[in-house]
């Protein structure tokens, strides 16, 4: 079995990342197979090459994916949105890709950082891409935006990896929802002090 008939190159491609992205947060890289992979895919083994080149490559276009996920959602965190809002809408997209998430903080676990080229070529210029518009939306000092966001990505990575039910008992509340309330309002609570705002602040200008 290679492509599924009737699907295109891309849609096989995206359907391996997908599956690429289940597999390495269940796994991690060591323990996930290429047949693994592709099983869940639906495709052959001899598919991915053609796509990723091999494991390592298959690994980096799963955390590329993320990076370029984020870079492209920034952007949408102005306007009319109050800081606490942005903060919900941030957390529902860390929601989405659970899994990507969990397969970088899994890959800092096990080998106790981020390698070379994901720390200098994604995190770097992210982290100062999300300092600079959130300093520019709120009027704050740039440095001081990077510290908001650098704080609220580890709380973000953290809590959105957590099952629902040990969210509810670290906050000693009942359901899934209530957890996540909790969660967002924490975090919308620690990011607007360390950017000396109001949780209801709509940012300097309108974006």
């Amino acid at each position: 079995m290679g492509r599924i008939k009737g699907r295109k190159p891309e849609e096989t491609r995206e359907a391996v990342l997908v599956a690429a992205t289940a597999t390495f947060a269940e796994r991690g890289f060591s323990n996930a197979t290429l047949g693994m992979i592709a099983g869940r895919a639906g495709v052959t083994a001899a598919t991915l090459p053609y796509h990723f080149g091999d494991k390592q490559g298959l690994y980096d276009a799963v955390v590329d994916a993320v990076y370029r996920d984020l870079v492209a959602f920034g952007p949408t965190l102005g306007g009319t949105k109050s800081f606490a809002q942005v903060v919900d809408a941030v957390y529902a997209w860390a929601e989405e890709r659970r899994d990507g998430i969990r397969v970088i903080l899994r890959s800092i676990i096990e080998t106790g950082g981020l390698d070379t080229r994901v720390r200098e070529l994604r995190m770097g210029p992210v982290l100062d891409g999300m300092s600079r518009l959130i300093g520019s939306h709120y009027g704050v000092a740039v440095e001081k935006a990077r510290e908001m966001v650098v704080t609220l990505t580890h709380l973000v990575m953290r809590f959105v990896t957590n099952r629902p039910e040990d969210n509810c008992v670290a906050f000693g509340v009942k359901t899934a929802e209530q957890a996540r309330a909790c969660i967002v309002d924490v975090m919308a609570r620690v990011g607007a002090d360390l950017l000396g705002i109001s949780p209801d602040a709509r940012g300097a200008k309108a974006d």
